[in-house]
């Protein structure tokens, strides 16, 4: 997919819309999951959590952007739910600012 492809996957708003709710999911699955407070990764993937369940609109069309740049699709055919959820998952650490250890 073009970089331009990539650039009208992420503004259109239904995709911008299932991106949320994605998001909202996975924001809950992190924050009921145990918090080592000693293990910066984990911190980070909470506190990203906090803030995309309190202010989702913000973070949409971010996470969009990340989404839409790793999402594999050809344009014109329909994208699954669960490729959304599962991309959203795989760019969390990044939104986050966070790695896992070497």
């Amino acid at each position: 997919m073009s970089l331009t492809d990539q650039a009208d996957l992420a503004a259109l708003t239904g995709f911008i819309g299932r991106v949320q709710i994605a998001m909202a999911a996975a924001g809950v699955a992190i924050g009921n999951s145990t918090l080592d407070p000693n293990n910066t990764l984990e911190v980070l993937r909470h506190g990203l959590a906090t803030k995309v369940l309190q202010d989702s609109n913000t973070w949409a069309p971010q996470f969009a952007r990340a989404v839409a740049a790793e999402l594999t699709y050809v344009p014109g055919t329909p994208i699954e739910d669960t490729d959304i959820s599962n991309t959203v998952s795989a760019v969390w650490n990044a939104m986050a600012g966070a790695s896992p250890a070497p």
